[in-house]
C-alpha cells in the first residue's frame, strides 16, 4: 500500500543531503590557477582501477570517484580529517597530471579543498609526498575541477584532504590520473618482518617465506598483512606467498606458549567485536572474551599437537542468557555448530567438548558467531587432549570406474567404485556401508556393501548398478554413509569429487534441445501450438530430415519434421502440426527426435526431452506445500479463526498445529522427492520482546535427519494499525509468524514420512506449525565463462570469504567495478553467505549467483530507515540483470528495518529472475528521477517483509511481474502506483500475471493506483489478514486512473479490518480524484471473503466512470456479496455476477442515488 506522503522516499533524503553538502560557504581565493591540462598521448589510467578510502559518508563510496560519472561522488567521513582517497594502478605508470572533478551542476556551490598528493612506485609500499598541501578552488562557473601537474612514476596515487569549505569531508566526483604505462618488467617490494623472503618480485611470483625462531616462551601464531589468499598456509611458519601487482608487507606473529594443552581465550586472536573483559567472576587467567552479541564475533585459538589425529577440544564458556549455539571452525573449515546450554548465570561456567581431527604441528580452532547461531556467550579457555573415544570416521579418498573402453565412450555402461578409508580410532561396525554416487546433484548409482573397515584401513566399494551418459566431462561425487547410519567422529567429511571424461562416438547424434509454446502463459481453453528445437551434436551429418514427435500428458500426439538433414553441429526449430486445447493444471511434455530410429546414430538412447508447463492462475512454483492441519498429528489443531495476532488467525487456511509437549509431532507423506525444506512457524517471543531461538527436530521415515533452528526475532510486533513496536508493552500482537529454511544433506524420496517433532532438546514452550514447503533443489550453477568470481584471488583486493560474518563489500564492489569497466562479462556469487554493509551500485552488467538456495547476500544492519537502507542494489543504468541468488536483510519485525533489496529507477531492460528476497523492508520500490521501461521480474520469491513486495512506481512502463510468489508482506505484495513525486509520467502498460500471494499481514495482495493500460492477469491471493485481495484506487494522489484491467483472479479468504475498524471486501474500489475511469474486472472467483466480496466507495469528490464487472462468482461472504457504500459516486455495469450464500444481502447499493448500477444480464440478484 503506498504511503500517504513520500517524504520517507530515499531520493528526497538523498537530494537533501546533496543540497546540504553542495551549498556551502564561498571559498577563499585559490592558491594557484590550476587550469586544464590536455594531452594527445596520456589517458586517464585511474578509470575503473581499484580505489580505496579512509572512510566515507552514507552511500558516497570510493568507487563513485573513478566510475566515469560526475553525477556520483565520494565524500569522506564527516569531521575525520585527514580523509584519503587512493587509486592502485596495478603497476608503474609515468604520470603527467592529476585532475580532481566535482559535479559541474550549479547546485554545487563554490568551495575550497586543501589537498596533498602522495604516491609510491611498485618497488615500495611507503607513500611519499608528490605535491605539497595546497588550497584548490572548485567552482561550477569554471567547470568545477582542478588539474595538478605531476612528473613522476607511481603505481599508487593518493589524495589527502585536510579541509573542505563546502562539506565536513573531502569530496571527489572523478579522480583522474593522466599517464601511460612505464616500460620494463614491473616488480613489487615484499617486506617480511620477523622472517625471511624479503625482496622485489614480479606479480605472480611464488616466494618462499619462513618465520624466524620464536622468542623464548613464545610459539608461532600466524602471518598478518598482505593479501590473505596469497599465503600458501597463513598458519604455517614455513610457507609461500604469491605476489600480487602491489607492494606488500607481511609479518610473522607469535603468542605466549602455554606449556600445556590449555589455551586462554584472552590470548587468542579476536575479531568481529570479540573483546577481552573481566566483568564476571570465576574465570581462568587474566580475563575472558565477550562480544558474542554481534554476528562475526570470533575467537581463534592457535594450537599445536605433536601427531595428527583426533583430539578432544573442550571449551569453557559462560551463558547466563538461554540455550545457544556457536559455529566452530578447524583450520578454516566450519566443522560443527556446537550447542551450548545455559549455565544459569554469567558467573557460572561449563565445559563443552567436541572431537576434531588436528594436523601435526600448528592448527587453528575458531569459535565464530555466524548467521543461524544463537551465540551471546562468554569464552574462558579451551583444552586440547588426545581423545580416548573409540569411533570410526569414514572418508572417500578416490573414485574409480570401469567400462568397456578406457576412457569410457558415450552410452556405454560405467561401473563406479569408491575407495573408503576409516580415518577414525576404531573399526566401523559390521553392517551395510553405503556409498552414494551423484552427478550434478542427482544420484546415479549406489554401493551397499556389508563389511567392517578397521581403523586406518581402506576398502573399495563397488556400485551395484551402472551409469551411462553422453560425451563430456562430468564431476562425480561419492558420499560415504550418506544417511549417517554409522557412528562417526565427523559426518561432514564423507564426500569426495573427481572428474570423468566420456568420449564421443563417430556418426550423427540427434537430441532435443528445447520445447516452447504459444501463447507463453495459456489459459484454459486456449489453442496452444508447439515448437521443438533439435540439434545434431554428433561428429557426422544425419542422412535425412528428422521426424519429431511430441506427446502431451501421455495422450495427445503432435508431429513435425525438420526442413532438411542436419549437419554436424546444426540446429533446427521444428513447427509441429495441430494444436492442443489448454486445461488447468500441470502438464507433461515428451518430445522425441527420430522416434522410429530411421536414422542410424552414434547414441540412440538420448533422443527424448521431458518438460512440463502450467496452465491456470497463480505462479507455477518448484515446491509442494503441506498444510499442518492436513497432516497427521498427536497435538492440537487450532482454528479456524480470523483474529489478528492469534495462531490460527495468521495461518494459511486459518488453521495451524501446535506442538506444546515433548513428543508432539505433525507429519506428512511426501508426494515428490525433495532435498530442501521451509517451515512457516510461530514460537513465543521473549518476555521483554526481541525474540528467542529454539530448535525443532526433523525425522524422515522414523529416523532423525537433522534439527532446524527457528527464531521469533523477526516476528511479534505490537501496537495499533498506525504504529507498532517490538515491545510487548506496545499493545496487542500481530505478525507472529516467520520462516526457517534448510538445504538438506540427502534427498527425501516420494512416499516418505516427514515429521516435525518437539524433542527434549527442543526448548520452545510451543511450536505453531502452519505448513512446510518441500523442494527438490538442483546442483549449484557454475560460474559462467568470462565472469569474475567474488571469491577469486589474484586481484589488487582481498577476495570475499563466504560464511565468515565479515563484510565482503570491498571485494564485491571491486568485482562490480571491474565488470562495469568491461574487463569481465559479469559478476558471479558462488555458494555461501556473503555479508553486506553498504548498498551496491550497478548498471549494464549481470550479477549471477549459484542458485537462490546456495548464494546469499546478507545485510545485518538494524537501522530504521524508511528510505533505501544498506541492503541490496541501487540500479544506475540500462541493461542490468540479477539472477539466481538470495538477498536477506535483518529486522526486529519493524516495518522500516531491513532496507530495500533494489532501489531507484530501473532505467531500461532490467531483468530480475530466480531471486529469493526475505527480511527486508521492501523487495523493489521502483522509483527515481529516470525512466523504468521494460523491467522484467520472473520466478521471484518474496518473504516476510516490512512493506511492499514489488511496487512499480514513478512512471514505470511496459514492465512485467510474472510467475512470482509473495508471502507475509507488510504492504501491497504486488502494486502498480502512478506516483507524481519523482519521474513526471504515469505508469503505462504494465502487467502482473501468474503471480501468487499468501498471508499479506498489512495492505492488499494486488493493487493498482492510477495510470493507463495497467493489468493484473491469471493470479491468486490467499488469506490477506487486514486488507483486500485486490485494491483498484485513485488514492495517494497518483496520475489519473485512465484505464485498468483485471482478468483472471482467484481470491480466497481475503479482506479484513484496518484503520480503526473499516471492513474491506475481497475487492475494494476507491475513487479519490477525477477521472477514476476505465476499470474492467472480469473472470474472478471470490471464495470465503472475510466480509464483503466487493466494496465500492468514493472520497474527496472522486467519481467512477466506465467501470465494468464481468463473470464474477462470490461464495460465502460473511455479510454482503457486493456493497456499494454511502459515499460512492459514479456508475458501474455488472454482468454475470453470481453471489452464493450471502447472509446479509447479495447486492446492496447504499449510495442513495449517488452511484448508478447497470445490469448487463446474467446476475443472480
Amino acid at each position: 500500500m503506498p504511503k500517504s506522503a513520500r517524504f520517507e522516499s530515499a531520493f528526497i533524503l538523498l537530494a537533501l543531503q546533496l543540497l546540504i553538502s553542495a551549498c556551502g560557504a564561498q571559498p577563499s581565493a585559490p592558491a594557484e590557477n590550476p587550469g586544464v591540462v590536455t594531452s594527445g598521448l596520456d589517458t586517464n589510467v585511474a578509470l575503473g582501477k581499484s580505489i580505496t578510502t579512509s572512510g566515507y559518508t552514507q552511500v558516497y563510496a570510493a568507487t563513485n570517484a573513478n566510475d566515469g560519472n560526475r553525477t556520483t561522488y565520494w565524500e569522506g567521513t564527516a569531521n575525520a580529517y585527514p580523509n584519503t582517497l587512493t587509486v592502485n594502478l596495478g603497476s608503474n605508470y609515468t604520470i603527467s597530471s592529476v585532475v580532481v572533478q566535482l559535479n559541474p551542476d550549479s547546485v554545487w556551490g563554490a568551495r575550497t579543498q586543501n589537498i596533498t598528493v602522495l604516491g609510491h612506485n611498485a618497488s615500495t609500499s611507503t607513500f611519499s609526498t608528490l605535491v605539497a598541501a595546497a588550497n584548490y578552488n572548485f567552482d561550477p562557473a569554471t567547470g568545477n575541477q582542478v588539474t595538478i601537474p605531476l612528473s613522476t612514476t607511481a603505481s599508487e596515487v593518493r589524495l589527502q584532504f585536510a579541509s573542505n569549505t563546502g562539506a565536513p569531508g573531502g569530496q571527489v566526483a572523478e579522480f583522474q590520473i593522466f599517464g601511460s604505462p612505464a616500460g620494463g618488467t614491473t616488480t613489487y617490494a615484499l617486506t617480511v618482518n620477523n622472517g625471511t623472503g624479503s625482496g622485489t618480485y614480479a606479480s605472480g611470483t611464488v616466494v618462499n617465506i619462513a618465520a624466524n625462531t620464536p622468542p623464548s616462551g613464545q610459539v608461532f601464531n600466524g602471518w598478518t598483512g598482505g593479501v590473505a589468499s596469497s599465503f600458501g598456509n597463513i598458519n604455517s611458519a614455513s610457507t609461500t606467498y604469491t605476489m600480487t601487482a602491489a607492494a606488500a608487507t607481511i609479518t610473522a606473529t607469535y603468542t605466549t606458549a602455554t606449556g600445556g594443552n590449555k589455551y586462554e581465550a584472552e590470548s587468542a586472536t579476536l575479531s568481529g567485536g570479540a573483546a577481552t573483559t573481566t566483568n564476571h567472576n570465576n574465570y581462568s587467567g587474566t580475563g575472558f572474551v565477550e562480544g558474542y552479541w554481534a554476528q562475526g564475533a570470533s575467537t581463534k585459538f592457535t594450537v599445536s599437537v605433536a601427531n595428527a589425529g583426533w583430539y578432544d577440544v573442550s571449551l569453557r564458556y559462560g551463558n547466563g542468557f538461554a540455550d545457544s549455539n556457536i559455529s566452530v571452525y578447524v583450520n578454516g573449515t566450519k566443522t560443527v555448530q556446537s550447542a551450548l546450554p545455559t549455565t544459569g548465570n554469567w558467573d557460572t561456567w561449563a565445559n563443552k567438548a567436541e572431537t576434531f581431527y588436528l594436523n601435526a604441528g600448528s592448527n587453528t580452532v575458531a569459535y565464530q558467531y555466524d548467521s543461524g547461531d544463537g551465540a551471546n556467550i562468554n569464552l574462558d579457555y579451551i583444552t586440547v587432549a588426545p581423545t580416548t573415544a573409540q569411533k570410526a570416521d569414514l572418508i572417500v579418498t578416490d573414485i574409480q570406474w570401469s567400462a568397456a573402453h578406457n576412457p569410457p565412450q558415450e552410452g556405454e555402461a560405467i561401473t563406479l567404485k569408491a575407495v573408503v578409508k576409516n580415518n577414525g580410532t576404531a573399526a566401523s561396525a559390521s553392517g551395510t556401508h553405503k556409498v552414494s554416487f551423484s552427478v550434478g546433484g542427482q544420484e546415479v548409482a549406489v554401493s551397499s556393501s556389508t563389511t567392517s573397515i578397521a581403523a586406518g584401513a581402506s576398502a573399495t566399494l563397488t556400485a551395484s548398478g551402472t551409469w551411462s551418459t553422453a560425451n563430456g566431462t562430468y564431476s562425480i561425487t561419492a558420499v560415504a554413509d550418506p544417511d549417517n547410519t554409522i557412528a562417526e567422529f565427523n559426518d561432514s567429511n564423507n564426500s569426495f569429487s573427481k572428474n570423468i571424461t566420456v568420449t564421443q562416438l563417430p556418426g550423427p547424434d540427434l537430441v532435443v534441445r528445447g520445447i516452447s509454446w504459444t501463447p507463453n502463459t495459456p489459459q484454459a481453453g486456449n489453442a496452444v501450438t508447439f515448437l521443438v528445437t533439435i540439434a545434431n551434436q554428433g561428429l557426422d551429418a544425419a542422412g535425412s530430415a528428422a521426424a519429431v514427435r511430441l506427446v502431451i500428458d501421455g495422450t495427445t500426439t503432435l508431429n513435425g519434421v525438420s526442413g532438411s538433414a542436419l549437419a554436424s553441429g546444426a540446429t533446427s526449430v521444428v513447427t509441429l502440426s495441430g494444436t492442443w486445447t489448454a486445461a488447468n493444471g500441470n502438464h507433461t511434455l515428451l518430445a522425441t527426435v527420430d522416434p522410429a530410429n530411421a536414422i542410424s546414430e552414434a547414441v540412440e538412447g538420448n533422443n527424448t526431452l521431458s518438460s512440463s508447463f502450467y496452465v491456470g492462475r497463480g505462479a507455477n512454483v518448484p515446491w509442494i506445500e503441506y498444510e499442518a492441519e492436513n497432516g497427521t498429528t498427536n497435538a492440537q489443531v487450532q482454528g479456524p479463526s480470523r483474529a489478528l495476532g492469534t495462531i490460527p488467525g495468521e495461518a494459511s487456511g486459518r488453521k495451524a498445529v501446535v506442538l506444546s509437549s515433548t513428543g508432539h509431532y505433525v507429519q506428512w507423506t511426501t508426494t515428490a522427492p525433495a532435498n530442501a525444506i521451509v517451515i512457516r512457524n510461530s514460537i513465543p517471543d521473549a518476555a521483554g520482546g526481541g525474540g528467542i531461538q529454539a530448535t525443532i527436530s526433523l525425522y524422515v521415515n522414523g529416523s532423525k535427519l537433522t534439527t532446524l533452528t527457528l527464531s521469533s526475532k523477526e516476528a511479534w510486533i505490537y501496537g495499533g494499525d498506525d504504529q507498532q513496536s517490538d515491545s510487548p508493552s506496545g499493545g496487542a500482537p500481530r505478525r507472529i509468524y516467520d520462516e526457517a529454511s534448510k538445504l538438506l544433506s540427502t534427498t527425501i524420496p516420494a512416499g516418505a514420512t516427514v515429521r516435525l517433532q518437539k524433542d527434549a532438546g527442543d526448548t520452545a514452550a510451543y511450536y505453531a506449525i502452519d505448513f512446510i514447503d518441500l523442494e527438490l533443489v538442483g546442483a549449484p550453477i557454475a560460474k559462467p565463462a568470462g565472469f569474475i568470481d567474488i571469491t577469486e584471488a589474484g586481484h589488487n583486493w582481498a577476495p570475499a570469504v563466504p560464511n565468515d560474518g565479515i563484510s565482503d563489500d570491498n571485494a564485491i564492489t571491486q568485482a562490480i567495478m571491474a565488470a562495469m569497466a568491461g574487463q569481465y562479462k559479469g559478476v558471479y556469487i558462488p555458494p555461501g553467505v556473503f555479508n553486506q554493509t553498504n548498498k551496491y551500485q550497478v548498471n549494464g552488467i549481470t550479477i549471477q549467483g549459484a542458485g537462490l538456495w546456495y548464494s546469499r547476500l546478507f545485510c545485518d544492519n538494524l537501522s530504521q530507515d524508511a528510505g533505501w537502507g544498506q541492503t541490496g542494489f541501487n540500479i544506475t543504468g540500462d541493461n542490468t540483470t540479477f539472477r539466481d541468488f538470495a538477498i536477506f536483510g535483518n529486522t526486529d519485525g519493524l516495518r522500516t528495518q531491513g532496507g530495500k533489496a533494489w532501489v531507484n529507477s530501473a532505467h531500461k531492460n532490467t531483468v530480475i529472475e530466480n531471486m529469493w528476497i526475505e527480511h527486508v523492508q521492501c523487495g523493489y520500490w521502483v522509483g527515481g528521477n529516470a525512466e523504468s521501461t521494460n523491467l522484467r521480474f520472473s520466478n521471484v520469491r518474496i518473504r516476510n517483509t516490512g512493506a511492499d513486495g514489488i511496487n512499480l512506481c514513478n512512471g514505470t512502463r511496459d514492465s512485467v511481474i510474472e510467475n512470482s510468489h509473495a508471502r507475509n508482506t507488510g504492504d501491497d505484495a504486488f502494486a502498480i502506483w502512478s506516483a507524481t513525486d519523482l519521474y513526471p509520467h504515469p505508469d503505462i502498460n504494465n502487467v502482473i500475471r501468474n503471480c501468487t500471494v499468501q498471508i499479506t499481514w498489512r495492505a492488499a495482495a494486488f493493487a493498482i493506483y492510477g495510470g493507463t493500460g495497467n493489468r493484473i492477469e491469471n493470479s491468486i491471493a490467499y488469506d490477506t489478514l487486514t486488507y483486500p485481495g485486490l485494491t483498484v484506487s485513485s488514492e495517494f494522489q497518483p496520475y489519473p486512473m485512465e484505464s485498468a484491467t483485471i482478468d483472471g483472479l482467484t481470491l480466497v479468504r481475503t479482506g479484513g479490518t484496518y484503520w480503526g475498524g473499516q471492513q474491506f471486501g475481497s475487492i475494494w474500489l476507491r475513487a479519490d480524484m477525477n477521472p477514476t475511469n476505465g476499470i474492467t474486472i472480469k473472470n474472478v472467483d471470490i471464495i470465503d471473503p472475510t466480509y464483503q466480496g466487493i466494496s465500492i466507495q468514493s472520497n474527496n469528490g472522486g467519481v467512477f466512470t466506465n467501470v465494468a464487472f464481468e463473470n464474477i462468482t462470490i461464495s460465502n461472504p460473511t455479510n454482503y456479496g457486493v456493497q456499494i457504500l454511502s459515499t460512492a459516486k459514479g456508475a458501474a455495469t455488472f454482468t454475470n455476477v453470481t453471489v452464493n450464500n450471502a447472509p446479509t444481502a447479495k447486492f446492496a447499493n447504499q449510495s442513495n442515488g449517488g452511484f448508478a448500477v447497470t445490469s448487463g444480464g446474467g446476475n443472480n440478484w
